[in-house]
């Protein structure tokens, strides 16, 4: 999994100028088989279960394979 910031543009409407961005593929492929775009007021609380899936559903954008794209919201990490 590869993950970098997101840069503003008027493509991107739907996130903040500070936001998650997870493209999910094999090293060395030229393509991504999904891009996860996660805004990062509520990036945090997608992987410590703080937010119910479909709220943050509504506020997340999966390009590419969605239902791949998808799994990233069932994602659990230790903030410590």
């Amino acid at each position: 999994m590869r993950r970098t910031p997101d840069a503003p543009s008027s493509s991107n409407r739907r996130t903040s100028a500070h936001s998650l961005k997870v493209g999910i593929g094999s090293v060395g492929v030229e393509t991504v088989a999904a891009t996860v775009t996660i805004p990062q007021e509520i990036a945090w609380r997608i992987f410590t279960k703080g937010i119910a899936r479909d709220d943050a559903r509504a506020q997340v954008r999966v390009t590419g394979d969605a239902a791949l794209g998808e799994h990233v919201l069932g994602m659990l990490a230790i903030v410590g």
